[in-house]
């Protein structure tokens, strides 16, 4: 990837070589040198990542690695920032609804993000689309391993209630980490989003 990212931005005519999407956390983790790259020379602005959730029980659900790994990639950047000088800013790609996530289970998430001074730009609805994991378990209300019942969001106003915790998060400062400046600005952007495989 480092020899891909040197060759193209060595094609003449080229002055700007962007990463927008793609990012895999837990991968980036184990390539410190590619992240220190990718954070210095080839992010536009923001770099976007995809956390989806932050709440274990959730993203075990989701498929997805736990909340540490966000940390840890979270402490990685700051490390390169302070090395370097450099201040990184991050979009996170996060959903609402999924099966198994509660209020209760959005309101830890936006306060595990406060923590870590990440700001919420735009968040997506579950939406269940046949032939995925997750819509099984949107459909049949349990555990796709162990068929235990989980806690489904399925009404406007049980998923409109996960929306609000994200839309009415508070403004985050944490020392030394991203403050999630939020005053005047307009409310994250809202998006339905088709379920995972």
């Amino acid at each position: 990837m480092l020899g891909l990212l040197e060759a193209v931005s060595g094609c003449s005519g080229i002055k700007h070589l962007f990463v927008s999407s793609g990012l895999r956390m837990e991968l980036l983790i184990r390539t410190p040198q590619l992240l220190r790259k990718l954070l210095l020379n080839h992010t536009p602005g923001a770099m976007k990542i995809a956390p989806e959730h932050t709440v274990d029980k959730v993203l075990k659900l989701m498929h997805k690695p736990g909340l540490k790994v966000l940390e840890e990639f979270l402490a990685l950047c700051r490390e390169i920032g302070n090395k370097t000088g450099k201040k990184f800013h991050f979009t996170p790609y996060l959903i609402a609804s999924h099966p198994g996530c509660t209020r209760g289970d959005m309101e830890k998430m936006a306060t595990q993000l406060a923590v870590q001074g990440i700001e919420v730009r735009q968040f997506q609805d579950f939406t269940p689309t046949p032939g995925t994991i997750s819509t099984a378990m949107y459909v049949t209300g349990l555990d796709c391993e162990n068929r235990k019942a989980i806690p489904v969001a399925k009404s406007i106003g049980e998923r409109r209630s996960q929306r609000q915790v994200l839309e009415q998060r508070p403004v985050s400062k944490a020392p030394g980490r991203q403050a999630a400046e939020r005053k005047g600005s307009a409310k994250p952007k809202q998006k339905t989003r088709r379920g995972p495989s």
